[in-house]
């Protein structure tokens, strides 16, 4: 099926390597590319100390400089420009007007437009029995993320599953990247990488399309282009 597990959205100390590797292991592939998005400060010293451990481990693990921003309500990223450059990877996600019934489709597409965002994180913010999550023309959003170059992602955590597999079929259909994640916040959490495989295939999602099984070298060139603004589109004959 070619969906590798991914490791994402959880805080591993950057400080031990022994610690970022067993993270790391039970996800990992050979020539496959998982990732670890940090919160808070990640520039400076802990930055130094990443470079340090990909250069001490290369050819076996290698950690990604990334964060998860936020949307806020003019579809703009709660980040300034020049820290948005000194990340390798930068999820954009709604926080706020999650109970909102307006339409925030302009909020959406604004953000997968934005130069440096590389994925639209649990694009609804919706939680199960608690609030609906974003109002928006999907398929627009859709759109623009494949013309923006931008991944949607299937984050895996039980009380989200967002996007689920029926909004994921659109977002196939417009030819979008997608992202799978377990939103996992502690260690224990990384199996709820298997919802958002299980909403992939249910969905149809080619292997192709989910930037978590690329080998590491394209993986770096598609973050690379969307760090810079490039807008590169899904090549779909390869996604056939």
């Amino acid at each position: 099926d070619g969906c590798a597990a991914a490791v994402a959205a959880t805080v591993v100390s950057v400080f031990d390597d022994r610690v970022v590797i067993d993270a790391g292991a039970k996800a990992l592939t050979k020539d496959r590319a998982d990732w670890v998005a940090g919160y808070g400060a990640v520039v400076g010293y802990p930055d130094l100390e990443i470079d340090r451990l990909n250069d001490r481990h290369r050819g076996r693990f290698r950690l990604i400089k990334g964060i998860e921003a936020n949307i806020r309500a003019d579809g703009s990223v709660d980040m300034h420009e020049a820290e948005l450059r000194q990340l390798e990877l930068v999820v954009a996600a709604p926080h706020s007007a999650l109970r909102s019934t307006a339409d925030q489709t302009a909020r959406m597409i604004a953000a997968v437009r934005t130069s440096g965002v590389h994925i639209l994180g649990h694009p609804r913010g919706r939680m199960y029995g608690s609030r609906p999550g974003v109002s928006a023309d999907w398929d627009k959003v859709f759109e623009a993320a494949k013309q923006s170059g931008v991944a949607i992602e299937i984050d895996g955590d039980p009380a989200r599953q967002d996007v689920d597999y029926d909004l994921a079929k659109r977002a196939v259909r417009a030819g979008c990247f997608i992202a799978l994640d377990s939103d996992a916040h502690s260690t224990g959490e990384l199996r709820y990488s298997e919802t958002a495989i299980a909403h992939a295939r249910l969905a149809g999602v080619p292997a192709e399309s989910v930037v978590n099984t690329w080998p590491i070298d394209r993986l770096m060139q598609w973050l690379s282009n969307r760090s810079r603004g490039v807008r590169l589109k899904p090549d779909l004959s390869r996604m056939l």
